[in-house]
């Protein structure tokens, strides 16, 4: 069936996709987007992070959770003064005195590590799961001037949100090899 000239539903339908795909980049954009980049060292680093010590984290229901290093902050700005910050998702337990370049996001230092790449990738692709389906059946009912019921949307919101959880894993894993291998 060929789309009809000038129907504001399939117009507002495709309006609609475009919205849930904004939407979806926006709460990406505020919620992991900054930690990802952090741990990815995008940008120039933040300052550099004397450890004072280091310890197996936990999060709130008591699972294990990476490891986490509380140390001194010193920023490289002069603007900012120095204190104390903890270093979540390290590569590795640091000893105490160690100085370790880090990026700040939300008032925690990041560093490269497998664990805190392979969580922020897979809590980016669980944000997109939901919207990405959703966008996607609205597009097709714009495309076709009748609202898409046989695309199997369902569906493809359980295999991203399976992919999303797969993709954490896969990035991690060789990540965590690449460091252990080359420091």
């Amino acid at each position: 069936m060929a789309r009809k000239t000038g129907s504001w539903e399939w117009r507002a339908a495709g309006a609609g996709g475009v919205l849930c795909l904004g939407l979806a980049v926006w709460l990406i954009c505020l919620f992991p987007g900054p930690r990802l980049l952090a741990v990815l060292g995008v940008g120039p680093v933040d300052g550099d992070m004397r450890i004072t010590n280091c310890y197996e984290a936990t999060d709130a229901q008591g699972y294990a959770d990476g490891i986490a290093c509380e140390g001194r902050y010193t920023p490289r700005s002069a603007d900012e003064p120095r204190r104390r910050i903890t270093l979540s998702g390290a590569a590795e337990k640091h000893r105490p005195g160690t100085l370790v370049e880090v990026r700040t996001s939300g008032g925690l230092a990041f560093e490269l590590s497998g664990h805190a790449l392979s969580t922020w990738v897979t809590v980016t692709g669980l944000i997109l799961a939901p919207f990405l389906p959703l966008s996607l059946g609205l597009f097709a009912s714009a495309r076709h001037a009748r609202w898409s019921v046989d695309g199997d949307y369902l569906l493809w919101l359980i295999f991203l949100v399976i992919g999303a959880l797969l993709l954490g894993f896969v990035v991690g894993i060789p990540v965590e090899i690449a460091l252990a291998l080359f420091g």
